[in-house]
């Protein structure tokens, strides 16, 4: 009879498997370090990489980054010179060492297995398992720093791994894979400046394959979008008074260390310097004159201009996708504050934060920021601006998660005094019919900034003082609410009943402060603070109004005051009433 295994004896079955696995994983790894002459168990430790279960991948992907680690320290100069294809001219030295067809079959065999673990562990960034795939980024990213620090020693100079980096930077941003929780995880490497350096300008070189695709064959994915953004957003740079000095691949020297250290090209344009997938030419060295061209680019990582280029050039790059809302969205929300201080031309956003601005609704509201240091910073000259930003002023602007954001910035861009009369009417009529049907914390918002453009300007006190102004209806206003142009709304040929209006509010709150404004106008008090109402919400005013402590003679209990505790009637009731 065929004996069957219960799940319990599978289980102890996978749980030994697993164990022997591990421990055949060390053992393997163990004896590659020891000895050059255990070169081949190399291939057999490579193929854990494919293993089924997630613990023994783990360990695999560990034990490997540290035998290829030990490799690239041991074996640096040999393991980087990849034989050229275009170069026949080679040196004595190298038909030498070419006359060994065992050592150069040996030292091919090793850059193969070599690229095949590089090329395993990138394919393992999309494993199923996230432990996996964060384990396999640390993995590269050690690579990317045993190539950069065994450049360093063996040779004196600094030249950081790109070839290997970009293929990371590839990865991350891939066209179809959600790839931010990798990126979260990336983020703690970004404290590098070489790091953060080569990271932004491979995100432009990857946005701008996308974005400059003459023949548009070249497929923009919603993921890719995602994930550009997500790995700008990620990146801190530095202030200028900062040290950029925190490196993780070598260390580029400083401009008083170059005499003393020779330098090799850092920044190629094409990403071709590291050590699986970067070819170096065999042949005469170069020469003096290239070598200081090569000085000059060796040190840009450590210049705060050289890293701003490549911010303004990722940004740039990445403000050309097509962004969907919500992208759009949160893009616009930090551009002022952490973008456009580190861009090297800020005045390149003026057709995105225009076309921004022209779109409508929120969209709109949140292209403010940026315009208003376009404008107060760099001068933009914006003739259709304030008729554009009166016709922002809608009902929904009192429900929508930015009013007070708006409302603050509306207030900076009408507080010149230069500003003309029927401008700045219209803007207050406005605001004050708007408050009519707004809720209280809105209302009381708008009432601070109406009373305050009037007395910025006093010539609008017309609008309060006009006679009539008690009995005019809302169908006799000469004020149109439908016209979009503020010069031809006839604001100046009405008044500010709104406000008189307000002073009958349900809200306690909203009345009193409405009556305190406009006796400030007569009595020529200054402005009142706006800031104060902008962060003023409905749970604050009930708070407000349930805590706040009355004297018993202000609380009214009954609508005519008592003389006794019985009326004169209910006394004659009471006497008329037969006794039982």
């Amino acid at each position: 009879s065929t004996s069957t295994w219960s799940p319990k004896h599978q289980r102890m079955s996978r749980s030994k498997a697993e164990r022997e696995a591990l421990s055949r994983v060390r053992a393997l790894a163990q004896s590659i370090t020891e000895s050059e002459e255990n070169a081949n168990d190399l291939v057999d430790l490579l193929e854990y990489l494919h293993a089924e279960t997630v613990e023994v991948l783990i360990a695999a992907i560990g034990e490997v980054t540290e035998v290829c680690c030990h490799i690239v320290t041991e074996n640096y100069d040999w393991l980087r010179a990849v034989r050229s294809r275009r170069s026949q001219l080679q040196s004595p030295s190298d038909v030498a060492e070419k006359s060994s067809d065992i050592i150069v079959q040996y030292r091919d065999w090793m850059r193969k297995n070599y690229a095949a673990c590089l090329e395993r562990l990138l394919q393992l960034l999309y494993h199923e398992s996230s432990e996996v795939q964060e384990f396999s980024l640390c993995s590269l990213l050690k690579l990317v720093e045993a190539e950069g620090s065994a450049h360093c020693s063996t040779h004196n100079t600094y030249a950081f791994p790109n070839a290997l980096f970009h293929r990371v930077v590839g990865c991350l941003l891939d066209n179809d894979t959600d790839q931010k929780h990798l990126i979260d995880r990336f983020q703690d490497y970004l404290e590098f400046d070489d790091v953060r350096f080569y990271w932004l300008k491979n995100i432009a070189s990857a946005v701008l394959v996308k974005v400059d695709n003459v023949t548009r064959q070249v497929r923009i994915g919603s993921s890719f979008v995602e994930n550009v953004y997500s790995a700008l957003e990620k990146v801190q740079m530095p202030t200028p008074e900062e040290e950029i000095g925190r490196f993780l691949a070598g260390d580029p020297p400083s401009s008083d260390d170059q005499e003393g250290m020779e330098l090799e090209g850092a920044e190629g344009e094409s990403g071709e310097e590291g050590l699986a997938e970067g070819e170096e030419e065999l042949g005469p060295p170069k020469s003096k004159k290239k070598k200081k061209k090569s000085e000059v680019k060796a040190l840009s990582v450590r210049l705060l201009h050289k890293h701003r280029k490549h911010f303004s050039d990722a940004w740039l790059a990445f403000l050309r996708l097509p962004l969907s809302s919500t992208v759009y969205k949160k893009v616009l929300v930090s551009l002022h504050a952490a973008v456009m201080p580190h861009l090297l031309s800020p005045q390149l956003l003026i057709d995105f934060l225009i076309g921004a601005y022209d779109a409508g609704g929120v969209i709109s509201l949140l292209a403010l920021n940026g315009l208003f240091i376009l404008i107060h910073e760099y001068h933009l000259d914006y003739p259709a601006f304030y008729t554009k930003l009166y016709t922002l002023l809608e009902p929904s602007i009192f429900h929508v998660k930015y009013m007070q954001r708006f409302f603050c910035l509306m207030d900076i861009f009408l507080s010149s005094t230069h500003l003309p009369l029927y401008l700045v009417a219209a803007f207050a009529k406005k605001i004050a019919r708007l408050a009519l049907t707004a809720p209280p914390n809105g209302i009381m918002v708008a009432a601070v900034m109406v009373i305050n453009l009037v007395k910025r300007h006093p010539n609008c006190r017309v609008l309060l003082h006009r006679k009539g102004a008690e009995d005019i209806k809302v169908e006799c206003d000469p004020f149109s609410m439908t016209e979009t142009d503020p010069a031809k709304c006839g604001a100046l040929e009405s008044c500010l009943w709104e406000l008189k209006t307000l002073r009958s509010h349900y809200s306690p709150a909203v009345s009193s402060l409405v009556k305190r404004l406009l006796d400030s106008v007569r009595e020529e008090r200054r402005e009142e603070a706006l800031e104060k109402y902008l962060d003023i919400d409905h749970q604050q005013m009930f708070e407000d109004e349930s805590t706040e402590v009355r004297s018993k003679e202000s609380v009214p209990m009954n609508f005519t005051e008592p003389t006794g505790l019985w009326t004169p009637e209910e006394l004659e009731d009471f006497s008329t009433m037969p006794c039982t």
